[in-house]
């Protein structure tokens, strides 16, 4: 009892539901896709599986201009992890995303990627770029900066304007001499509906979005940056020739 009574890690329990919700979820759209028959309508649960893997497929196939195909396991993985791991909160569960160690974890992957796909594409020359412009260098922590605290402050702030609301309109509630309902507060039930769903849902669907998305970025940034030298150097051998 003392473990469960000092047990300070809601993360923690809600990646193990996550887990357990993502096995479940993943063989009830298994056995569906496996009854599904060509000459028949497939099933509301199997439009939706397949809408979601085309959106996925078409943000990489977009944003990577197709050289990023092979990462498309990982950038599935990655946004339902995010999608899944925050709409929780719905539940009572504390969103996955408010452990900086979590996001910190997962933006360390994205931004270590940018080096190993810069390194892919331009092999020897990637190094000798930072040799060149030494410059370059100041720039490498920012693209972890900002994938790891933009969604930590973004959710952790609705949790804490959740807080000031909660307690502004408690506070005012109980100065009103004729509240029947005692300490309920009754006028926050009111309130919290349109914040929850902007916060929890809306914001859960954006903050995963970006992070995916600037993952996405980044790696084809390295990949555009590389084409871009290569065909520098090819219009100088060839402004050499003539």
């Amino acid at each position: 009892m003392d473990f469960f009574s000092n047990w300070n890690q809601p993360q923690l329990f809600t990646l193990f539901i996550l887990v357990v919700f993502a096995i479940i979820l993943s063989i009830i759209i298994f056995f569906h896709i496996k009854k599904s028959k060509i000459d028949k309508s497939p099933s509301a649960i199997v439009l939706f599986a397949e809408s979601y893997l085309i959106f996925i497929d078409d943000l990489v196939e977009t944003a990577g201009e197709g050289y990023l195909n092979k990462t498309k396991p990982y950038i599935f993985s990655l946004f339902t992890f995010f999608l899944l791991g925050n709409l929780l909160s719905l539940v009572g569960l504390e969103p996955i995303s408010t452990s900086i160690s979590v996001t910190l974890s997962l933006a360390f992957v994205s931004w270590f990627g940018i080096f190993v796909v810069g390194a892919l594409y331009s092999r020897r020359g990637y190094l000798f770029d930072f040799v060149k412009n030494p410059l370059k260098i100041i720039g490498v922590p920012a693209p972890l900066i900002s994938l790891s605290f933009r969604m930590y402050g973004n959710l952790i702030s609705g949790s804490v304007l959740f807080l000031i609301i909660y307690s502004g309109v408690q506070w005012v509630y109980q100065k009103i001499p004729l509240g029947v309902f005692g300490n309920f507060n009754l006028p926050i039930v009111l309130i919290y509906p349109p914040f929850l769903i902007y916060f929890d849902v809306v914001g859960s669907l954006v903050q995963s979005f970006i992070f995916v998305i600037l993952t996405v970025s980044y790696w084809g940034m390295e990949i555009n940056h590389v084409e871009k030298n290569e065909k520098i150097s090819k219009d100088q051998q060839v402004f050499k020739k003539v």
